[in-house]
């Protein structure tokens, strides 16, 4: 934000940035609290402000229409391709058949940037719902798992899951079964807290 600054030289009032001025890390902080969107929207107040948007670690994000700008797309998909996310909110209304490939790479994405906090829910646009790619089962640093309308199943059964770090699974209105439930369970060893419903 902008404040009106009295230059007594030429005796009239200038704008002076001191949100710009503000060290990285903490212009980060502030950023980190807003909707990826607006984060994006951002990015047209300064050239330095473009860089500090894409090291943000918590990405926030609500797709429900295909026909939300590409730039959007294209800076989640960098953003969660080149750095470490560590929080990354996701609900998507799977508007298209389309949006199972581009939800299938974020999902590989934000584990392999050892993601601590995955948030997912998934809104019906079609004919089905989301199936949970196998990485996620995987993933080493997740810590914090909440899922919503998807389909949580192993496609092989010799599959094991393998949470080491994840300390709260909270798992709402998702069509599973039992095969994949006892695997869940036995795959969390230092499980605190956990939620069906």
């Amino acid at each position: 934000e902008a404040f009106n600054v009295m230059d007594h030289k030429k005796k009239k009032y200038i704008a002076v940035d001191r949100i710009s001025e503000l060290p990285d890390p903490l212009l980060q902080e502030i950023l980190s609290f807003l909707p990826t969107k607006q984060i994006v929207q951002s990015t047209i107040l300064s050239k330095r402000w473009k860089h500090i948007t894409t090291s943000i670690p918590v990405l926030e994000s609500y797709t429900f229409n295909w026909d939300i700008e590409s730039g959007y797309f294209n800076f989640l998909e960098k953003t969660l391709r080149s750095l470490s996310v560590k929080k990354f909110t996701l609900t998507d209304g799977m508007d298209i058949p389309k949006s199972v490939s581009r939800l299938d790479r974020w999902m590989s994405f934000a584990v392999k940037s050892d993601v601590e906090e995955l948030n997912l829910t998934f809104v019906r646009g079609w004919d089905r719902r989301y199936q949970l790619p196998q990485s996620v089962f995987l993933a080493k640093s997740l810590t914090v798992l909440t899922l919503n309308w998807c389909n949580l199943h192993l496609t092989c059964g010799d599959i094991n899951i393998n949470l080491p770090s994840l300390r709260k699974l909270s798992v709402y209105e998702v069509y599973t079964d039992d095969q994949t439930i006892h695997k869940l369970v036995a795959g969390c060893p230092v499980i605190q807290e956990m939620r069906f419903q």
